[in-house]
Protein backbone atom coordinates (compact mmCIF):
# COMPACT_ATOMS: atom_id res chain seq x y z
CA UNK A 1 0.00 0.00 0.00
CA UNK A 2 1.07 3.49 -0.88
CA UNK A 3 -0.08 6.05 1.22
CA UNK A 4 -0.10 9.94 0.56
CA UNK A 5 -1.32 12.43 3.67
CA UNK A 6 -3.53 14.98 2.26
CA UNK A 7 -3.07 18.49 2.84
CA UNK A 8 0.40 18.10 4.55
CA UNK A 9 1.55 20.94 2.59
CA UNK A 10 -0.91 23.03 4.38
CA UNK A 11 0.05 22.12 7.33
CA UNK A 12 3.48 22.83 6.85
CA UNK A 13 3.30 26.09 5.52
CA UNK A 14 0.70 27.00 8.29
CA UNK A 15 2.05 25.40 11.13
CA UNK A 16 5.75 25.14 10.44
CA UNK A 17 8.00 21.99 9.98
CA UNK A 18 8.00 21.40 13.52
CA UNK A 19 4.52 20.87 13.60
CA UNK A 20 4.41 18.98 10.13
CA UNK A 21 7.08 16.49 11.64
CA UNK A 22 4.52 16.34 14.43
CA UNK A 23 1.84 15.30 12.19
CA UNK A 24 3.87 12.66 10.51
CA UNK A 25 4.86 10.69 13.73
CA UNK A 26 1.22 10.80 14.76
CA UNK A 27 0.35 9.05 11.33
CA UNK A 28 3.27 6.68 11.44
CA UNK A 29 1.91 5.87 15.48
CA UNK A 30 -1.37 5.63 13.87
CA UNK A 31 -0.71 3.32 11.00
CA UNK A 32 1.36 0.78 12.61
CA UNK A 33 -1.89 0.99 15.11
CA UNK A 34 -3.90 -0.07 12.17
CA UNK A 35 -1.76 -3.81 10.75
CA UNK A 36 -0.68 -6.61 12.66
CA UNK A 37 2.41 -7.94 13.65
CA UNK A 38 4.28 -9.72 10.42
CA UNK A 39 3.15 -6.21 8.59
CA UNK A 40 5.57 -3.38 8.13
CA UNK A 41 4.92 0.42 7.70
CA UNK A 42 7.66 2.55 6.58
CA UNK A 43 8.34 6.39 5.44
CA UNK A 44 9.34 6.43 1.84
CA UNK A 45 9.93 10.68 1.59
CA UNK A 46 8.09 13.64 2.93
CA UNK A 47 4.31 12.58 3.49
CA UNK A 48 5.13 9.30 2.03
CA UNK A 49 4.22 5.91 3.65
CA UNK A 50 4.56 2.43 2.20
CA UNK A 51 2.60 -0.37 4.45
CA UNK A 52 3.63 -3.72 3.56
CA UNK A 53 0.73 -6.85 4.56
CA UNK A 54 1.92 -10.21 4.56
CA UNK A 55 0.48 -13.23 3.64
CA UNK A 56 -2.76 -10.89 1.76
CA UNK A 57 -3.75 -12.40 -1.08
CA UNK A 58 -7.10 -11.05 -1.20
CA UNK A 59 -7.85 -7.51 -2.05
CA UNK A 60 -10.67 -7.19 0.26
CA UNK A 61 -7.95 -7.67 3.66
CA UNK A 62 -5.86 -4.59 1.55
CA UNK A 63 -9.17 -2.96 1.03
CA UNK A 64 -10.43 -3.46 4.75
CA UNK A 65 -6.91 -2.54 6.61
CA UNK A 66 -6.93 0.98 4.28
CA UNK A 67 -10.57 1.54 5.25
CA UNK A 68 -9.24 1.02 8.99
CA UNK A 69 -6.06 3.54 8.21
CA UNK A 70 -8.70 5.83 6.61
CA UNK A 71 -10.66 5.94 10.00
CA UNK A 72 -7.70 6.20 11.92
CA UNK A 73 -6.07 9.05 10.79
CA UNK A 74 -9.91 10.85 10.79
CA UNK A 75 -9.63 11.45 14.77
CA UNK A 76 -8.74 14.59 15.80
CA UNK A 77 -4.99 15.15 16.71
CA UNK A 78 -3.51 17.98 18.80
CA UNK A 79 -0.32 19.47 17.02
CA UNK A 80 1.43 22.78 17.50
CA UNK A 81 -1.16 23.73 20.22
CA UNK A 82 -4.39 23.32 17.36
CA UNK A 83 -6.60 20.45 16.99
CA UNK A 84 -5.77 18.87 13.01
CA UNK A 85 -7.59 16.49 11.13
CA UNK A 86 -5.78 14.67 9.04
CA UNK A 87 -6.72 12.49 5.74
CA UNK A 88 -4.86 9.83 3.86
CA UNK A 89 -5.29 8.76 -0.09
CA UNK A 90 -4.13 5.69 -0.56
CA UNK A 91 -2.52 3.16 -3.53
CA UNK A 92 -3.12 -0.61 -3.33
CA UNK A 93 -1.37 -3.15 -5.70
CA UNK A 94 -1.32 -7.10 -5.01
CA UNK A 95 2.10 -8.45 -5.77
CA UNK A 96 1.87 -11.66 -7.76
CA UNK A 97 4.37 -13.27 -10.48
CA UNK A 98 4.33 -10.36 -13.05
CA UNK A 99 6.05 -8.19 -10.80
CA UNK A 100 9.83 -8.94 -10.67
CA UNK A 101 11.01 -6.86 -7.50
CA UNK A 102 9.53 -4.77 -4.86
CA UNK A 103 10.31 -1.71 -7.42
CA UNK A 104 7.29 -2.84 -8.86
CA UNK A 105 4.85 -3.50 -6.65
CA UNK A 106 5.28 0.22 -5.61
CA UNK A 107 5.13 2.00 -9.19
CA UNK A 108 1.62 -0.35 -9.22
CA UNK A 109 0.75 1.11 -5.92
CA UNK A 110 1.86 4.63 -6.71
CA UNK A 111 -0.33 4.63 -10.31
CA UNK A 112 -3.40 3.52 -8.08
CA UNK A 113 -1.83 6.23 -5.54
CA UNK A 114 -2.26 8.94 -8.17
CA UNK A 115 -5.87 7.98 -9.21
CA UNK A 116 -6.76 8.01 -5.90
CA UNK A 117 -5.62 11.80 -5.23
CA UNK A 118 -7.12 12.74 -8.49
CA UNK A 119 -10.38 11.21 -7.53
CA UNK A 120 -11.04 13.52 -4.74
CA UNK A 121 -8.47 12.45 -1.75
CA UNK A 122 -9.44 10.72 1.13
CA UNK A 123 -9.75 7.55 -0.57
CA UNK A 124 -8.58 4.39 -1.82
CA UNK A 125 -7.97 2.74 -5.34
CA UNK A 126 -6.86 -0.58 -5.75
CA UNK A 127 -4.27 -1.26 -9.08
CA UNK A 128 -5.63 -2.81 -12.25
CA UNK A 129 -4.58 -3.82 -15.43
CA UNK A 130 -6.97 -0.74 -16.87
CA UNK A 131 -4.91 1.72 -14.70
CA UNK A 132 -1.56 0.46 -16.08
CA UNK A 133 -2.75 0.98 -19.65
CA UNK A 134 -4.15 4.34 -18.87
CA UNK A 135 -0.21 5.02 -17.38
CA UNK A 136 1.39 3.72 -20.10
CA UNK A 137 -1.48 5.74 -22.29
CA UNK A 138 -0.48 9.29 -20.32
CA UNK A 139 3.32 8.55 -20.52
CA UNK A 140 2.69 7.75 -24.25
CA UNK A 141 0.78 11.11 -24.91
CA UNK A 142 3.67 12.86 -23.00
CA UNK A 143 6.34 12.02 -25.62
CA UNK A 144 3.78 12.69 -28.24
CA UNK A 145 3.22 16.04 -26.55
CA UNK A 146 6.73 16.70 -26.90
CA UNK A 147 7.27 15.41 -30.40
CA UNK A 148 4.13 17.60 -31.24
CA UNK A 149 5.88 20.98 -30.07
CA UNK A 150 9.58 20.15 -31.56
CA UNK A 151 7.47 19.98 -34.53
CA UNK A 152 4.88 23.14 -33.92
CA UNK A 153 1.78 20.70 -34.34
CA UNK A 154 -0.19 23.16 -32.38
CA UNK A 155 -2.30 25.81 -34.05
CA UNK A 156 -5.04 28.19 -33.23
CA UNK A 157 -8.61 28.13 -34.36
CA UNK A 158 -11.02 31.19 -34.56
CA UNK A 159 -14.40 31.47 -33.01
CA UNK A 160 -15.78 34.48 -34.08
CA UNK A 161 -17.28 37.16 -31.38
CA UNK A 162 -19.82 39.08 -33.02
CA UNK A 163 -22.30 42.22 -32.84
CA UNK A 164 -25.91 40.96 -31.71
CA UNK A 165 -27.50 43.41 -33.15
CA UNK A 166 -26.33 42.81 -36.85
CA UNK A 167 -24.06 39.24 -36.39
CA UNK A 168 -21.00 41.76 -37.73
CA UNK A 169 -17.77 40.19 -36.57
CA UNK A 170 -16.13 42.13 -33.58
CA UNK A 171 -13.22 40.16 -32.74
CA UNK A 172 -11.82 36.18 -32.42
CA UNK A 173 -11.48 34.18 -29.65
CA UNK A 174 -7.92 32.00 -30.01
CA UNK A 175 -8.58 28.42 -29.15
CA UNK A 176 -5.55 26.12 -29.40
CA UNK A 177 -5.99 22.37 -31.31
CA UNK A 178 -3.35 19.40 -31.99
CA UNK A 179 -3.05 18.82 -35.75
CA UNK A 180 -2.44 15.29 -34.70
CA UNK A 181 -0.07 13.37 -37.94
CA UNK A 182 -2.18 9.86 -36.71
CA UNK A 183 -5.11 11.39 -34.88
CA UNK A 184 -6.40 14.30 -36.79
CA UNK A 185 -7.45 17.28 -35.28
CA UNK A 186 -7.50 16.75 -31.37
CA UNK A 187 -10.09 19.41 -29.06
CA UNK A 188 -7.97 21.00 -25.98
CA UNK A 189 -9.90 18.48 -22.96
CA UNK A 190 -7.75 15.31 -24.74
CA UNK A 191 -4.27 16.49 -24.45
CA UNK A 192 -4.35 19.78 -22.16
CA UNK A 193 -4.99 17.50 -18.72
CA UNK A 194 -1.68 15.56 -19.86
CA UNK A 195 0.26 18.62 -20.85
CA UNK A 196 -0.33 20.19 -17.53
CA UNK A 197 0.37 17.26 -15.58
CA UNK A 198 4.01 17.06 -17.12
CA UNK A 199 4.71 20.45 -17.58
CA UNK A 200 4.34 21.35 -20.82
CA UNK A 201 1.34 23.58 -20.72
CA UNK A 202 3.16 27.13 -20.94
CA UNK A 203 5.25 25.61 -23.92
CA UNK A 204 1.80 25.04 -25.93
CA UNK A 205 0.63 28.61 -24.82
CA UNK A 206 3.62 30.66 -26.31
CA UNK A 207 3.66 27.96 -29.31
CA UNK A 208 -0.29 28.85 -29.69
CA UNK A 209 0.48 32.79 -29.02
CA UNK A 210 3.38 33.31 -31.55
CA UNK A 211 0.67 31.36 -34.25
CA UNK A 212 -2.20 32.98 -33.09
CA UNK A 213 -0.60 36.53 -33.59
CA UNK A 214 0.72 35.46 -36.99
CA UNK A 215 -2.25 33.81 -37.94
CA UNK A 216 -5.07 36.80 -36.61
CA UNK A 217 -3.19 39.75 -39.30
CA UNK A 218 -5.10 39.54 -42.01
CA UNK A 219 -8.66 38.81 -39.47
CA UNK A 220 -8.22 42.06 -38.13
CA UNK A 221 -7.39 43.74 -40.63
CA UNK A 222 -11.15 45.89 -40.90
CA UNK A 223 -10.91 46.43 -37.14
CA UNK A 224 -11.65 44.19 -34.32
CA UNK A 225 -9.32 42.50 -31.78
CA UNK A 226 -8.11 38.86 -30.91
CA UNK A 227 -8.24 37.18 -27.24
CA UNK A 228 -6.22 34.67 -26.09
CA UNK A 229 -6.38 32.64 -22.88
CA UNK A 230 -3.62 32.84 -20.23
CA UNK A 231 -3.08 30.26 -17.21
CA UNK A 232 -2.62 30.97 -13.79
CA UNK A 233 1.24 29.73 -14.33
CA UNK A 234 2.04 32.38 -16.90
CA UNK A 235 1.32 35.26 -13.61
CA UNK A 236 3.83 33.24 -12.01
CA UNK A 237 6.71 34.61 -14.29
CA UNK A 238 7.33 38.56 -13.68
CA UNK A 239 8.11 38.90 -17.23
CA UNK A 240 4.88 37.29 -18.55
CA UNK A 241 4.15 40.76 -20.26
CA UNK A 242 7.47 41.63 -21.64
CA UNK A 243 7.35 38.15 -23.41
CA UNK A 244 4.06 38.93 -24.61
CA UNK A 245 4.74 42.41 -26.02
CA UNK A 246 8.36 41.09 -27.54
CA UNK A 247 5.96 38.78 -29.47
CA UNK A 248 3.70 41.11 -30.41
CA UNK A 249 6.94 42.98 -32.19
CA UNK A 250 8.54 39.67 -33.43
CA UNK A 251 4.71 39.30 -35.36
CA UNK A 252 3.84 42.78 -35.89
CA UNK A 253 0.87 42.43 -34.05
CA UNK A 254 -0.58 45.44 -32.70
CA UNK A 255 -1.12 45.34 -28.98
CA UNK A 256 -4.17 47.29 -28.90
CA UNK A 257 -5.67 44.40 -31.00
CA UNK A 258 -4.93 41.94 -27.71
CA UNK A 259 -6.67 40.65 -24.97
CA UNK A 260 -5.89 38.68 -22.52
CA UNK A 261 -8.80 36.38 -20.94
CA UNK A 262 -8.62 35.59 -17.31
CA UNK A 263 -10.61 33.48 -15.18
CA UNK A 264 -11.30 34.16 -11.54
CA UNK A 265 -9.37 31.63 -10.24
CA UNK A 266 -6.31 32.94 -11.98
CA UNK A 267 -6.77 36.36 -10.08
CA UNK A 268 -7.38 34.65 -6.99
CA UNK A 269 -3.98 32.85 -7.15
CA UNK A 270 -1.63 35.79 -6.44
CA UNK A 271 -3.72 38.71 -7.08
CA UNK A 272 -1.36 41.47 -6.23
CA UNK A 273 1.33 39.96 -9.33
CA UNK A 274 -1.94 39.26 -11.24
CA UNK A 275 -2.84 43.12 -10.77
CA UNK A 276 0.77 44.19 -11.31
CA UNK A 277 1.32 42.38 -14.62
CA UNK A 278 -2.72 42.62 -16.45
CA UNK A 279 -1.94 46.82 -15.18
CA UNK A 280 1.66 46.92 -17.26
CA UNK A 281 -0.57 45.38 -19.96
CA UNK A 282 -3.05 47.99 -20.28
CA UNK A 283 -0.30 50.69 -19.91
CA UNK A 284 1.28 49.22 -23.42
CA UNK A 285 -2.31 48.97 -24.78
CA UNK A 286 -2.86 44.82 -24.07
CA UNK A 287 -6.90 44.89 -22.33
CA UNK A 288 -7.93 42.03 -20.19
CA UNK A 289 -11.40 40.01 -20.28
CA UNK A 290 -12.38 38.42 -17.34
CA UNK A 291 -14.01 35.08 -18.53
CA UNK A 292 -16.56 32.64 -16.96
CA UNK A 293 -17.81 35.77 -15.29
CA UNK A 294 -20.26 34.83 -12.33
CA UNK A 295 -18.71 31.55 -11.37
CA UNK A 296 -16.44 32.25 -8.87
CA UNK A 297 -16.80 33.98 -4.91
CA UNK A 298 -16.00 37.10 -5.31
CA UNK A 299 -16.76 38.62 -9.25
CA UNK A 300 -18.00 42.04 -8.06
CA UNK A 301 -14.52 42.30 -6.27
CA UNK A 302 -12.27 40.78 -9.11
CA UNK A 303 -14.78 43.37 -11.66
CA UNK A 304 -13.71 46.10 -8.99
CA UNK A 305 -9.99 45.66 -8.14
CA UNK A 306 -8.54 44.67 -11.36
CA UNK A 307 -8.11 47.02 -14.67
CA UNK A 308 -10.60 44.91 -17.05
CA UNK A 309 -11.92 45.69 -20.04
CA UNK A 310 -14.77 43.13 -20.72
CA UNK A 311 -16.41 40.71 -18.97
CA UNK A 312 -17.50 37.57 -20.61
CA UNK A 313 -20.51 36.20 -19.09
CA UNK A 314 -20.72 32.02 -18.64
CA UNK A 315 -22.10 29.83 -20.49
CA UNK A 316 -24.23 28.39 -17.21
CA UNK A 317 -26.25 31.79 -17.37
CA UNK A 318 -27.22 31.97 -21.03
CA UNK A 319 -27.93 27.89 -21.55
CA UNK A 320 -31.70 28.72 -20.17
CA UNK A 321 -32.40 31.61 -21.48
CA UNK A 322 -35.12 31.71 -24.50
CA UNK A 323 -36.84 28.55 -22.19
CA UNK A 324 -39.31 27.99 -20.17
CA UNK A 325 -36.87 28.17 -16.77
CA UNK A 326 -35.00 31.67 -17.69
CA UNK A 327 -36.46 33.55 -14.88
CA UNK A 328 -33.51 33.56 -12.64
CA UNK A 329 -30.90 33.37 -15.33
CA UNK A 330 -32.71 36.42 -17.40
CA UNK A 331 -32.22 38.17 -13.80
CA UNK A 332 -28.32 37.47 -13.09
CA UNK A 333 -27.60 38.41 -16.81
CA UNK A 334 -29.50 41.66 -16.50
CA UNK A 335 -27.68 42.54 -13.24
CA UNK A 336 -24.16 41.92 -15.21
CA UNK A 337 -25.08 43.99 -17.71
CA UNK A 338 -26.02 47.05 -15.68
CA UNK A 339 -23.22 46.60 -13.65
CA UNK A 340 -21.30 46.75 -16.52
CA UNK A 341 -22.79 49.51 -18.42
CA UNK A 342 -22.18 51.45 -14.66
CA UNK A 343 -18.87 50.77 -15.03
CA UNK A 344 -17.90 51.24 -18.98
CA UNK A 345 -17.13 47.39 -19.36
CA UNK A 346 -17.88 45.24 -22.86
CA UNK A 347 -19.83 42.33 -22.19
CA UNK A 348 -19.55 39.07 -24.38
CA UNK A 349 -22.49 36.44 -23.86
CA UNK A 350 -20.87 32.49 -23.88
CA UNK A 351 -22.41 29.73 -25.56
CA UNK A 352 -25.11 31.12 -27.40
CA UNK A 353 -26.71 27.90 -29.54
CA UNK A 354 -29.93 29.21 -30.59
CA UNK A 355 -32.13 32.49 -31.84
CA UNK A 356 -34.00 32.11 -28.81
CA UNK A 357 -30.95 32.85 -26.73
CA UNK A 358 -29.64 35.23 -29.26
CA UNK A 359 -33.09 37.49 -28.94
CA UNK A 360 -33.21 37.20 -25.33
CA UNK A 361 -29.74 38.72 -25.25
CA UNK A 362 -30.62 41.34 -27.41
CA UNK A 363 -33.92 42.28 -25.43
CA UNK A 364 -31.72 42.74 -22.39
CA UNK A 365 -29.66 45.37 -24.03
CA UNK A 366 -26.22 42.52 -24.82
CA UNK A 367 -24.47 43.96 -27.40
CA UNK A 368 -21.87 40.95 -28.16
CA UNK A 369 -21.75 36.95 -28.14
CA UNK A 370 -20.13 34.13 -29.08
CA UNK A 371 -21.09 30.41 -29.46
CA UNK A 372 -21.66 27.40 -32.30
CA UNK A 373 -24.79 29.27 -33.29
CA UNK A 374 -22.68 31.74 -34.99
CA UNK A 375 -19.66 29.36 -35.96
CA UNK A 376 -17.44 26.71 -34.33
CA UNK A 377 -13.85 27.58 -34.06
CA UNK A 378 -12.35 27.45 -37.26
CA UNK A 379 -8.39 27.71 -38.69
CA UNK A 380 -8.13 31.89 -39.74
CA UNK A 381 -7.28 30.72 -43.54
CA UNK A 382 -11.04 29.55 -43.60
CA UNK A 383 -12.76 32.63 -42.30
CA UNK A 384 -9.81 35.02 -44.63
CA UNK A 385 -11.78 32.38 -47.55
CA UNK A 386 -14.77 33.44 -46.45
CA UNK A 387 -14.14 37.07 -46.57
Amino acid sequence: MYLDVDRFKLFNDSLGHLAGDEVLCEVARRLQACVREPDVVARLSGDEFAVLLEHSPLPQTACKVATRIQAALQAPMQVGGRELQASASIGIALGDRRHANTDAVLHDADVALYRAKAAGRQRFVLFDESLHRNAMDVLDLEHQLRAALANEEFEPHFQPIVGLADGAFVGYEALVRWRHPARGLLAPGEFLPVAEECGLLEAIDWQLYRAALRDAAPLLRGGGYLTINVSPRHFQDETFDQRLLALATDTGFDPRRLRVEVTEGTLLGDPDAVARLLGRLREAGVDAALDDFGTGYSSLGHVHRFPLRMIKIDRSFVAPLGSDVADRSSAIVSAILALAQSLALEVVAEGVENEAQRQALLAMGCTQAQGYYFSRPQPAAQWVARG
